[in-house]
């Protein structure tokens, strides 16, 4: 068939970026490929340290109609143990290390294929949730992802969509790694905005060791409040630096309706440690902060459009 022979010559120009399984089967089934003819063989999570999630299309040496498509993700020959598969305790002991290699190779190979029916399965169930998922979004009364994110994060209504979009999906880039750097935040947020993003931090010392919550009609030890101490508790304070702006017509975005402060609040709030504090500063060139009249007659009149 055309269309498979296609996708297994091209493949690795669809997408520069790399793209689940589950998303590749649902595109194949929506270009006409049958269900039958499209076989998941998982090699091992081992290679996905240097590979994509989709390692590899061909067709298949018997049926050109069938694609098998190599993921790097863990089988059943992965997960369970190799007893079950290897039988060490009957072995000859005598075998050379390159025979006893090829052995278990062969043995791999036959394992594999014995559960790859399961594993389509499997991998075909988990298909069906994510498709499940997929139309539930889109059938949302919203306008978009844009929207749904907001939905989800609880983003203010005037922050604009490409920021929005933006900040959650460096979110789900940072989802793993436990360590928070700062520095690494800043530029996350520096790609975002555009902007040159530099922070100081500081260490500064908390006033009130036994903070009520207002207007909350329960006292809980350990959430709504705690025991004074003595001792002087001391928090991180980070100061972020954003600018000076490259484009100076921009400026009122930060300011008007509070867009951007509340796009960075909220940017703040998510990416930064909860027991640490911050605050931003918006710094102009010179230049712009100058006070000038503009050369075109009647255009700049002091107390109208110009101030001292």
């Amino acid at each position: 068939m055309a269309s498979t022979r296609f996708f297994a010559e091209n493949y690795r120009n669809l997408t520069p970026f790399d793209l689940r399984a589950e998303l590749l089967f649902e595109a194949l089934l929506k270009n006409k490929i049958d269900d039958l003819d499209i076989l998941f063989k998982p090699n091992g999570v081992f290679y996905r340290k240097f590979s994509k999630d989709t390692m590899n299309i061909s067709t298949d040496a018997n049926d050109s109609d069938i694609l098998n498509i190599d993921i790097s993700r863990d089988g059943f020959y992965d997960i369970l143990p190799e007893s079950i598969t290897h039988n060490y305790r009957n072995r000859d002991q005598r075998n050379d290390a390159s025979q006893e290699f090829k052995i278990r190779k062969k043995e791999e190979k036959e394992a594999r294929h014995f559960y790859n029916p399961l594993e389509n399965e499997m991998f075909r169930f988990r298909h069906q949730i994510e498709k499940y998922e997929s139309d539930f979004f889109s059938k949302l009364s919203t306008n978009g992802i844009a929207d749904i994110i907001r939905m989800i994060l609880g983003v203010e209504n005037n922050i604009p969509d490409v920021l929005t979009v933006k900040m959650f999906y460096a979110l789900m880039k940072q989802k793993g790694n436990a360590g928070q750097n700062i520095a690494d935040i800043a530029i996350i947020l520096e790609k975002i905005l555009g902007e040159k993003v530099s922070f100081t931090s500081r260490n500064i010392q908390l006033e009130h060791g036994h903070d009520v919550v207002e207007n909350s009609g329960e006292m809980i030890m350990g959430i709504t409040t705690t025991l004074e101490s003595n001792e002087e508790i001391f928090l991180k304070k980070y100061n972020f630096n954003i600018g000076p702006l490259k484009n100076p017509d921009n400026l009122p975005d930060y300011f008007n309706e509070h867009i951007l402060e509340n796009f960075l609040n909220t940017f703040f709030n998510l990416f930064l440690p909860f027991q640490v504090q911050f605050s931003f500063e918006i710094h102009l060139n010179p230049e712009d902060e100058l006070f000038a009249m503009d050369e075109t007659i009647y255009k700049s009149r002091l107390g109208i459009s110009t101030v001292i």
